[in-house]
């Protein structure tokens, strides 16, 4: 049966032309995005496109969705196809399993808008297996230690009601799994696939957890906050996880904006992201220390509820670090010196 969401997703732009179109691009504009497209496809839901303002080249949504020819000129030694070394870490297709307590198992290739800034790009033309879940449970009943799944993908919710359902039945059966999260940025790029009765289906659920990603704050529109509040009605916490992204939102003025209109919205800032070094993202990377100065610009200046934990996912595998400014500015025997938010110093003394 196909609900309405299904009938609007439909509709969603993935051709060089209805892109060029919609927005009014010129034609060397256009030839551009066809010879990026070639590479990395487009796709874009109706309503993601929406909220673009087509009178602004520089628009922050517009460039997350529209193919940049940067994505395929630029050619950094950093860069690389899977630099989290996610396929070097799936003891079982499909599943990823590198901290000791939680895997990640892919559900889905599709999503509703392919981010131009996206860590899985090198999925969009391959020929992904739908996971062998049989296989999947296996292992999570073997490992008595993982405790915790992220499904991820592609984007989960935008599989069937009734699809999802059985992959959380299965995983939920695995006596040692206490907890699911599932990645999605579907309350973001949209909100109508998130109805009542996805809700009513995974309130029936224990500790399911949602992350999902609002990059800028004109993301947060009534639509999506609407869309996240149906989630909480269903028991189900949201965190944000944004990516720092050049030219899109690497300012300590847009990230306090963003993290404040979360805030109002029930959604946790989680993490800020140091955007992956994946081949084809180079134009959005950011110097390390934009991010550290970032919070730094944040801490102090509005809630700690606000502040997100500005992350590096390490290229090779090797996990997540935290990053935050320092603010010892000396140590001795008798104490510390510290700066405050306010640029003054204080000294504490040791006990």
């Amino acid at each position: 049966m196909l609900y309405l969401w299904n009938n609007l997703l439909a509709k969603s732009i993935t051709a060089p032309e209805e892109l060029a179109a919609a927005l009014n691009l010129s034609a060397a504009e256009f030839e551009q995005i066809k010879k990026t497209a070639e590479k990395f496809p487009i796709a874009v839901s109706d309503y993601f496109l929406s909220l673009i303002d087509k009178n602004n080249p520089d628009d922050p949504i517009k460039k997350q969705v529209v193919p940049d020819l940067r994505e395929i000129c630029l050619h950094s030694q950093l860069a690389e196809a899977d630099p989290l070394a996610e396929n070097n870490n799936m003891p079982v297709p499909s599943l990823i399993h590198r901290y000791p307590d939680r895997v990640v198992i892919l559900v889905s290739n599709f999503c509703a808008v392919n981010c131009r800034h996206c860590n899985r790009k090198r999925n969009w033309r391959a020929k992904i297996e739908k996971p062998n879940l049989d296989k999947c449970v296996d292992y999570l009943k073997k490992h008595k230690e993982i405790r915790e799944v992220i499904l991820s993908g592609g984007d989960p919710l935008l599989l069937q009601t009734n699809q999802l359902k059985k992959i959380l039945n299965k995983i939920f059966a695995v006596e040692n799994i206490k907890v699911v999260r599932i990645g999605s940025r579907a309350p973001v790029t949209f909100p109508m696939r998130i109805t009542d009765e996805l809700c009513d289906m995974l309130k029936n659920f224990p500790a399911v957890w949602l992350n999902t990603q609002f990059n800028h704050p004109r993301e947060i529109t009534e639509e999506a906050a609407a869309a996240c509040r149906k989630i909480q009605l269903a028991g189900i916490p949201i965190n944000n996880q944004a990516v720092l992204l050049k030219g899109i939102n690497a300012t300590p003025e847009i990230i306090i904006s963003l993290c404040q209109k979360l805030q109002e919205i029930n959604v946790k800032p989680y993490y800020l992201f140091q955007c992956d070094r994946v081949a084809g993202t180079e134009h959005f990377w950011t110097p390390v220390q934009t991010g550290i100065d970032i919070l730094g610009k944040m801490i102090g200046h509005t809630g700690g509820l606000c502040v997100p934990r500005f992350v590096i996912d390490l290229p090779g595998g090797e996990g997540k670090i935290p990053l935050m400014p320092n603010p010892i500015l000396s140590e001795n025997s008798s104490g510390y010196t510290f700066k405050t938010y306010k640029g003054k110093f204080v000294d504490y003394k040791k006990t």
